[in-house]
């Protein structure tokens, strides 16, 4: 009896350079493609935000200059609106917008000589928190971001009133961190 031979099935040859199982034939070229267009495009985004950050700073020191500007012609109060509105209609990038609210405030107060205003400010009331708090208040109402802004601007107030009494030579005047600072700017060195 002759035995049914079953047919043999074509199976390519068994290589000693065969990839580990679950290792795709080319795997390594799809992965080196796609790490690349990972670092294109993180190269692109960073080009295109560093684009928008030189522009946005631009931006802002043409505003600088506008805002001393008009500060030659505004009281201090004029400059605190000024500056909350120049805030509201920035176009720079936000980040940058919010960072720059105490430096275009002290801009506006250097647009003129404030001798007069700043030698009347109690610095002991300035280097607390409740300084300009009611005003900011009428200004802002519940809009807790407009206060934040709005304290950053008496804040600026504070800092450059110490440093102008300073210059005039009055006594005992306390030394107040930057309004630009990371820090409140209202802490008095020891």
């Amino acid at each position: 009896m002759t035995g049914f031979a079953p047919a043999a099935s074509p199976q390519p040859p068994v290589s000693s350079e065969a990839p580990p199982p679950g290792l795709r034939p080319g795997g390594r070229r799809t992965a080196a493609i796609v790490l690349g267009l990972c670092f294109l495009g993180s190269t692109l985004i960073a080009i295109i935000t560093y684009g928008r950050f030189a522009r946005s700073e631009q931006l802002i020191l043409n505003d600088m200059k506008q805002v001393k500007e008009r500060g030659a012609l505004l009281p201090v109060e004029g400059c605190v609106d000024d500056v909350l509105a120049w805030h509201k209609s920035c176009s720079a990038m936000q980040t940058l917008c919010d960072k720059t609210v105490g430096r275009m405030m002290e801009q506006c107060l250097a647009g003129r000589d404030r001798s007069d205003y700043c030698r009347h400010v109690d610095m002991d009331k300035a280097q607390t928190s409740g300084f300009g708090f009611q005003e900011c208040v009428a200004i802002a109402g519940k809009n807790r971001t407009l206060k934040k802004h709005c304290g950053t601007t008496y804040k600026a107030i504070a800092y450059y009133c110490a440093e102008v009494q300073k210059q005039l030579g009055m006594k005992n005047v306390p030394t107040i961190g930057s309004a630009t600072s990371g820090a409140t700017g209202m802490e008095a060195s020891p």
